[in-house]
Formats: C-alpha cells, structure tokens, sequence
C-alpha cells in the first residue's frame, strides 16, 4: 500500500495505462516509469521492492504525479 503522506495527484491513481514521476520533498523527479495500470504498479513499487535500491527510493517518495495515454505502447 502507498503511505498516506505520499501526496497523490487528484488523490488516486487511475488504474489506466501511463506514465508515473515520483518526486522527492523538492519536487525533484526520483523515478519515472510507464505502466498499463498505473493504480497496480506503483503500488508494486511499495508492497514488493524489486532490489535494495527500489526500496531506498521508496522512501524518499513525497508526492506522485501522472499523465494518462491511451495505451502501455503510447506511454
């Protein structure tokens, strides 16, 4: 599950296809990523760390910002 304190734009994640930024409490970028839902995989980020680096990231994740396509190909 994402922590709370993780500011999310419009307050959810919509389980579509898009691109994800997760920012720092500087608002600078840390990570961006593409997904088909972007609900589900960006709670993978936090439920299942793929490596210790991942999960280092993780934590230093103060907002989420996303922009939606219309597919995984277009994102």
């Amino acid at each position: 599950m994402i922590p709370p304190s993780i500011r999310i734009r419009d307050e959810s994640l919509p389980e579509t296809p898009g691109v994800y930024l997760m920012k720092d409490e500087a608002g600078q970028v840390l990570y961006v990523g593409k997904a088909t839902s972007l609900k589900r995989r960006v709670q993978q980020h936090f439920l299942r760390p793929h490596n210790r680096l991942i999960e280092e990231m993780t934590q230093k994740v103060r907002e989420i910002d996303y922009i939606v396509k219309g597919s995984a190909l277009e994102a």
